[in-house]
């Protein structure tokens, strides 16, 4: 590979030399370096246009590069000297004893006068040289006067550069009409720019969160980011449960795609559409489909953070409380029915084929008798898991988890049941039915079993609706 190097290139140099890393250097630096040889006998570099680290060996054209480099840092070393002599030059004449008292009248309106020719009479008109004024000051010094025409172009070069530097600020500074301070806090809106201008090379992907000054009720975030315009952005929404009243967890997606490096939600609402309860939020920001979380915080919304609001808090975890202690009682009774319903399944299909003495008849005769009771029981459980919808579970309730493993348990025992129905008929393939039974009854034992499990741990810890602000235990 070979390297197209300049000295007055801006390049940032890596190497790689035993176990350490080391950079970025500027090319002075790495020359520098380099040549009193601080990166060991056979270093690995690595700049930008490299496709990988390669040995510093294989490019021998860096030897005519550091020559190059050094010889442009000691012409920009006399370059500054110049302008250290100049600047004190430029302190000089603004001392007063920088023209002798003959110079400075020379240097003044009145002074330049000797620089007129008059006439021998009286009345005739001056005679006036148009390079006089000139000759008149170049009698002074001439080495004075070209340093001071050194310095006035010197000065009128400065002003350009600082009037260019003021321009690009000014137009740096401009507010982006799809980024309004007046609309943000002033370290977030900092923040906002300052992400928008970090390396995506050397930072890789970044983003930064604002909140918008709107109803924290129905609230909308900015974001900015350093990657490509057009990138879709997924910020999710999760609310912290012992922060929140009157539900004990909420969480929300929403994707928005950059324009400018800028993008705003539109204003995020609670459940059904109303306003968000009050509680602390996590905001995160990833690119869409990706895991990585590329920014994120944690905002009071839905309302003030006030007295009010810990006074409701306290009042609904204590609710939360005494909800949490029915559901348990209400699982370990459902849990049980279920393994019930499971067990008298089986053991009927069992005795019915074990008594040799029943006729095929009889048998489907005694199984539909216990069937009818057995379905009454399965009907109340239907009825009562009809309750439990996606909806309930996510936000009613409390462990929600648990009855969703409930109504799997419940579902895989009734397939048990139908499979033992059809060992009844005639002319079955009871194989293939008994296969089927096997599989189910193991699926719903393991539900039953996991469920016994977390209630008894739940029952082991308790929950005491009179004890402090708190939730109840989490599942574990």
């Amino acid at each position: 590979m070979q390297l197209r190097l300049s000295a007055t290139d801006e390049i940032l140099w890596f190497v790689f030399s035993g176990d350490k890393h080391a950079g970025p250097f500027t090319s002075e630096e790495f020359a520098s370096r380099a040549n009193r040889g601080e990166f060991g006998d056979s270093p690995y570099i690595w700049t930008q246009g490299m496709d990988d680290w390669q040995p510093l060996s294989d490019f021998p054209e860096l030897e005519t590069f550091f020559l190059e480099v050094k010889s442009f840092a000691a012409y920009r070393s006399e370059e500054k000297s110049d302008e250290l002599r100049l600047e004190n030059l430029v302190l000089s004449m603004s001392d007063k004893s920088f023209f002798s008292n003959e110079d400075a009248n020379l240097a003044t309106p009145t002074g330049l006068s000797a620089a007129f020719s008059f006439g021998d009479e009286a009345d005739t008109e001056p005679v006036v040289s148009a390079d006089a004024p000139f000759t008149a000051a170049l009698a002074v010094d001439p080495t004075k006067l070209e340093m001071l025409r050194r310095y006035r172009l010197h000065v009128v070069v400065l002003v350009m550069i600082i009037a260019t530097a003021i321009s690009l600020a000014v137009r740096s500074l401009q507010e982006s009409p799809l980024l309004p301070a007046r609309d943000l806090a002033k370290d977030e809106y900092q923040e906002l720019r300052r992400a928008t201008e970090e390396s995506l090379q050397y930072a890789g992907p970044t983003a930064a969160i604002g909140l918008s000054h709107g109803k924290p009720e129905s609230p909308s975030f900015y974001i900015t980011s350093n990657v490509a315009d057009g990138a879709k952005l997924e910020l999710s929404i999760e609310g912290i449960p012992e922060t929140l009243i009157n539900r004990f967890r909420f969480s929300m997606q929403t994707v928005v795609t950059l324009k400018e490096h800028t993008a705003k939600t539109p204003p995020l609402t609670g459940a059904s559409g109303g306003q968000l309860e009050p509680g602390a939020y996590r905001i995160r920001v990833r690119k869409a489909g990706e895991p990585t979380v590329i920014a994120q915080k944690v905002y009071f919304l839905g309302g003030a953070q006030d007295l009010a609001y810990e006074i409701k808090l306290k009042t609904h975890q204590k609710n939360l409380r005494n909800q949490a202690t029915l559901e348990i009682m209400e699982l370990r009774q459902l849990t049980e029915t279920v393994a019930r319903q499971l067990s008298d399944s089986s053991m009927k299909v069992t005795r019915l084929f074990e008594d040799l003495s029943l006729s095929a008849n009889d048998r489907r005769s005694k199984w539909a008798q216990f069937e009818t009771l057995w379905n009454q029981i399965d009907s109340q459980l239907n009825a009562i898991a009809a309750q439990w919808t996606p909806h309930a579970l996510e936000n009613e309730i409390y462990y929600g988890a648990l009855y969703a493993k409930l109504s799997q348990a419940i579902q895989k025992a009734q397939s048990v049941h139908l499979a033992h129905a059809q060992l009844f008929l005639p002319q079955v393939k009871r194989d293939d039915v008994r296969a089927v039974i096997a599989r189910e009854s193991l699926a719903a034992q393991n539900l039953i079993q996991e469920l016994n499990q977390k209630v008894a741990r739940l029952e082991k810890v308790g929950i005491k609706v009179e004890d402090g602000v708190g939730l109840p235990p989490p599942i574990e």
